[in-house]
């Protein structure tokens, strides 16, 4: 088994490669320590990211990935649905 501190140096720098996102520390990075695979740290780093960007836009996050899970089968355009847009975009479909 790897030691803690060896392990989170080479998973930060490995996720960090692979996805782009820049570790600003705090909660997630003390949370990331726990990812078990690549893939869940990616899933976990675009949800920690979703979250965080809609807090930014003054969105309730929980509100936001609610609406996000109801219309599923209306994201053809993504960037219709961005934490920013999306409830513009949920008055013009009549929700």
């Amino acid at each position: 088994m790897a030691k803690r501190g060896f392990w989170a140096r080479s998973n930060r720098n490995s996720v960090t490669a692979a996805t782009g996102f820049r570790w600003s520390g705090g909660l997630h990075r003390k949370n990331a320590l726990f990812y078990r695979t690549l893939n869940g740290a990616q899933v976990g780093d675009l949800s920690m990211s979703l979250i965080h960007t809609a807090e930014l836009c003054g969105a309730n996050s929980f509100d936001y990935l609610t609406e996000l899970q109801r219309h599923a089968e209306m994201t053809v355009n993504p960037t219709a649905w961005m934490p920013w847009n999306y409830r513009e975009t949920l008055q013009a479909a009549g929700v």
